[in-house]
């Protein structure tokens, strides 16, 4: 005869083995992941369903978890690439500039199109003509924040890698301010801050 348990503890004949995890441990297990430090103490692995639905409450929480890290501008909640000296100098010298080419980009094509629709060959030209200009521009422009990232990278963090970082440095550029993650964490024309552990010569 076969016992049944009841109570908080309980598990149906045929069940998964454990409850489903809450949204505090699916964070915590991100969290742990993030930093390194491997699954949390007690933490299964499922299979079949509830494996799948286990996986997929984990993997939603923290992708949630992720945009919450993303718009800070707290270096140390950030994902670990985004934590990279490199990056996060290339973040601040596009952030701390006043007036970035990248950001006239997207309202000169949004008016092209519309120029576009409404058929006026005169001013789709033109703005043609700009998009073109500002996109040479935006190349140069990228080209010198490069170069400075690179010598930047170079005195405040030695022995970093300082290459592949020209896409990141573009992408950022024709972003606007607001919608740019991780949030910036310098405001136009202030001096760079400083890099986690580093210390004001």
């Amino acid at each position: 005869m076969s016992e049944t348990t009841t109570g908080a503890g309980a598990t149906r004949p045929g069940g998964k083995g454990r409850p489903t995890p809450k949204r505090s441990e699916a964070r915590e297990a991100y969290l742990r992941e993030r930093k390194g430090l491997g699954p949390a103490r007690g933490s299964g692995t499922l299979t079949g369903r509830a494996g799948r639905k286990q996986a997929r409450q984990e993997r939603v929480v923290a992708q949630r978890q992720m945009r919450v890290d993303m718009r800070s501008a707290d270096v140390s909640k950030l994902p670990p690439r985004e934590q990279v000296p490199q990056r996060i100098i290339a973040r601040d010298v596009v952030d701390a500039r006043k007036v970035t080419i990248g950001a006239l980009l997207l309202p000169i094509m949004v008016i092209f199109f519309a120029a576009f629709f409404l058929r006026s060959p005169g001013l789709s030209s033109l703005l043609g003509l700009i998009s073109y200009i500002l996109i040479f521009g935006l190349i140069i422009d990228t080209t010198v924040i490069s170069r400075k990232v690179r010598r930047l990278t170079r005195e405040r963090a030695p022995g970093t890698p300082i290459s592949g970082h020209a896409f990141y440095i573009f992408q950022r550029s024709i972003q606007p301010r607001k919608l740019r993650m991780p949030a910036p964490r310098v405001g136009r024309g202030e001096p760079l801050p400083l890099l986690p552990g580093e210390r004001r010569h």
